[in-house]
């Protein structure tokens, strides 16, 4: 869960906005490391440069990044959360 949370995190800080977190947007690699994918959806906040402080620049506030066309399927998908068995997350 803090691997998904740091995730979003990262996202918001660059000013993408996700859109479509679900279990099969989440990626783990072999050595446990989640990766969120499924970007199709997402939307970018501001433009990079955009600094607020000119009221003539006409920026929109909302682009959409529109590349879901050339994304592959994720290769590993994360199973539901109802079809994990029960872990004791103290250990972890």
């Amino acid at each position: 869960m803090l691997q998904i949370l740091c995730g979003v995190d990262a996202c918001h800080r660059n000013m993408i906005v996700h859109r479509d977190l679900k279990p099969g947007n989440l990626l783990v690699s072999d050595d446990g490391l989640l990766k969120l994918a499924g970007f199709g959806q997402a939307r970018i906040l501001m433009e990079p440069g955009f600094d607020g402080d000119n009221d003539n620049q006409q920026l929109p506030v909302e682009q959409n990044t529109g590349y879901q066309e050339n994304v592959t399927p994720p290769l590993d998908v994360v199973p539901d959360a109802h079809s994990l068995p029960d872990q004791d997350i103290k250990n972890q």
